[in-house]
């Protein structure tokens, strides 16, 4: 099949046509790396992985009697693993919003997604974990602030549990939304106690790369750092889990403005100050290969080993199949440092040639071809990414 068709026509001008690759880069990332995922045993790695680690189906017999942990049960070559589920519950979010980022929206389709009955079936980790416990305390939270405020009315926790069950809303928006029932000072005032005891922080105190999740869809839709702040403390609510997700940002920001990989991560570095300074520029010396370098840092999950590695490997390829191989054979979390490596390769070379290739997404995943199969001319990713190229 020639390049021409093959290369899906989305309608989009330059800069969202890279911030659309970017999406889908990540997500493709994403799936390329759940086979051999915290594997840690990069010698067992190799061996079963070959030279085309991507795209393995999940086997617990790969990780038996090596460092690893197997989480991905059930699942096939070319699924996602959570972190691409939470990065599609905050484009969902993005969507139901027309593009504008709300926390509430984002809370919403995070619990509709790993909370109980949600979408997701597989692996919750323990960010998510106390990330749903904070979020049902803090609904707990606010249902009361809402039931003291309609003592006397008549019918007074029906009325409350029809604004808690409209949280995705605030605000003037949200007493608009509840109608006539609502008209009365006093029912005011319940809508005004439920919208100002809603829990906004509602993450865990935690270090690890699901901060990430909706680094891509964030900084793609335009969102600025404080909105991107707002959205890791969702699920992260840590300064230095926001320091290392902006830091992030940053680098998909300027490859996303044009930038050549290396200068991006340039950028970063010389932006980062204090501790984060001091970790990439020791991480960003560092010689070899990837599997080497990513050993080095830490092949864990933690922010401060999982982003220089990363960026290590950002700086040193623009080919995004390489670079997506290299995080694959480097083991350990290779799919939550995917998601910001394939978003910036990808916005840098998009779809085919040096960019993802086509057969990653029309036989190689579970999900991109309905993905990648819209209109021609359809608006669908325009609504998504409204604000991703100035007036």
């Amino acid at each position: 099949m020639s390049d021409a068709l093959e290369t899906p026509t989305l309608g989009l001008s330059p800069r969202r046509e890279a911030a659309f690759a970017a999406l889908i880069g990540a997500l493709v990332a994403d799936a390329a790396a759940i086979g051999f995922h915290w594997l840690y045993d990069v010698e067992r790695l190799a061996e079963r992985g070959g030279a085309r680690p991507e795209f393995h189906t999940p086997n617990a017999d790969d990780f038996a009697g090596v460092p690893g942990y197997f989480a991905h049960s059930g699942k096939r070559a070319g699924d996602l693993s959570q972190y691409g589920e939470g990065l599609l519950a905050a484009v969902r979010a993005l969507v139901a919003g027309g593009g504008s980022y709300c926390v509430r929206r984002h809370q919403t389709e995070f619990q509709a997604t790993f909370g109980p009955g949600g979408s997701w079936s597989g692996y919750v980790d323990h960010p998510t974990q106390a990330t749903l416990r904070n979020l049902e305390r803090g609904q707990g939270v606010a249902r009361a602030a809402g039931l003291a405020a309609a003592a006397g009315l008549a019918d007074a926790e029906r009325l409350v549990d029809r604004v808690v069950a409209a949280r995705s809303r605030r605000g003037a928006d949200l007493l608009t939304s509840l109608g006539d029932d609502f008209a009365s000072p006093q029912a005011r005032a319940v809508v005004e106690a439920v919208d100002g005891a809603w829990l906004e922080a509602s993450g865990d105190q935690d270090q690890q790369l699901p901060a990430l999740s909706a680094v891509v869809p964030l900084v793609v839709a335009g969102a600025d750092d404080a909105t991107l702040e707002r959205a890791v403390r969702v699920t992260h609510d840590d300064d230095e889990a926001v320091a290392w997700a902006l830091a992030a940002g940053a680098g998909l920001r300027a490859s996303l403005g044009g930038a050549f990989l290396q200068t991006a991560v340039e950028g970063v570095r010389a932006e980062a100050e204090g501790p984060l300074s001091e970790r990439l520029n020791e991480a960003l010396a560092l010689s070899g290969s990837a599997v080497e370098v990513v050993g080095e840092l830490g092949r864990n999950c933690t922010l401060r080993n999982a982003v220089p590695g990363l960026l290590w490997i950002a700086a040193r390829t623009e080919h995004y199949e390489v670079g997506v191989r290299q995080n694959v054979a480097a083991g350990g979390d290779s799919c939550g440092r995917a998601l910001v490596l394939g978003a910036m390769l990808a916005a840098t070379r998009g779809l085919g040639g040096r960019g993802y290739p086509r057969r990653y997404l029309w036989s190689e995943t579970a999900w991109g071809s309905r993905l990648l199969r819209p209109q021609p001319g359809s608006t669908a990713s325009a609504t998504l990414f409204p604000r991703a190229e100035p007036n």
